[in-house]
C-alpha cells in the first residue's frame, strides 16, 4: 500500500471530523467531530485535482477522469454500509445515515470507482459486507442497487447490463426507502 503525504493544509476540516492514526493495526480514518441527521451536506469537495492516471490514492470523478482530494477526504475509508456519500457531479459529501460525534466516516468505493487499481479483502465488518472490492465493474447489478451511485458509474452499468435500475437517492436523502427510479431509465427498459 502506497503510504500518503498529506500536500494540503491539516486539518483541512477541523470543525467536522478529525483524522486517527493507530499505531496498533496501523489504520488512519477520519473520526466525526458532529452530530448529523440522513439528508445533511457534511461538506462541499473543494481543491481536487485532475492526475494523468488512477491510482490508489485517486477517485474516479467521471469514465475517464481520476483525481486526488487534496484534502482530509483522503481519510474516508470504505463500508459496505456506508454513512456517506461522494456526489461527484454535485462536489459534495452527503450523509446518508445518522452520524453522531465519534463516528468513523465511510462511503461504498464502487459508488464512484468502475475497476479499482487496487482492490483488496474488505475489513468493514458490516453484516451486508461485500468481501472482495475491486469497482463497480466487479459486483452484480443487483447488489449495486442497494447503494446510492455516482452517475458515470450508472451510466456504465446501464450500458452493460440490461435490468440495471438506478435508484433516485437525491430526491429525498433522509428516507431510507427511496423506491424512486429515474424517468430516463424507465424509458429505455
Amino acid at each position: 500500500m502506497a503510504t500518503i503525504i498529506p500536500t494540503w493544509e491539516q486539518p483541512s476540516h477541523p470543525n467536522l471530523f478529525e483524522i486517527v492514526h493507530r499505531s496498533d493495526d496501523f489504520r488512519t480514518f477520519a473520526r466525526s467531530k458532529v452530530n448529523l441527521p440522513p439528508g445533511s451536506i457534511l461538506a462541499a469537495i473543494e481543491g481536487a485535482t485532475v492526475v494523468n492516471a488512477a491510482a490508489y490514492f485517486t477517485f474516479q470523478a467521471a469514465p475517464d477522469i481520476h483525481m486526488v482530494f487534496n484534502s482530509d477526504f483522503m481519510y474516508f475509508n470504505h463500508s459496505c454500509d456506508p454513512n456517506t456519500v461522494f456526489d461527484f457531479e454535485r462536489s459534495e459529501v452527503r450523509v446518508i445515515k445518522h452520524v453522531h460525534a465519534g463516528d468513523s466516516l465511510t462511503w461504498f468505493y464502487p459508488s464512484s470507482e468502475w475497476d479499482m487499481v487496487q482492490p483488496f479483502h474488505c475489513r468493514c465488518g458490516a453484516s451486508c459486507c461485500r468481501g472482495w472490492i475491486a469497482g463497480a465493474s466487479q459486483l452484480d447489478s443487483e447488489v449495486l442497487q442497494e447503494y446510492w451511485l455516482n452517475n458515470h458509474i450508472s451510466m456504465q452499468l446501464r450500458d452493460n447490463a440490461s435490468g440495471y435500475k438506478e435508484r433516485d437517492f437525491r430526491a429525498d436523502p433522509s428516507d431510507s426507502a427511496l423506491p424512486a427510479v429515474s424517468s430516463e431509465l424507465d424509458e429505455l427498459s
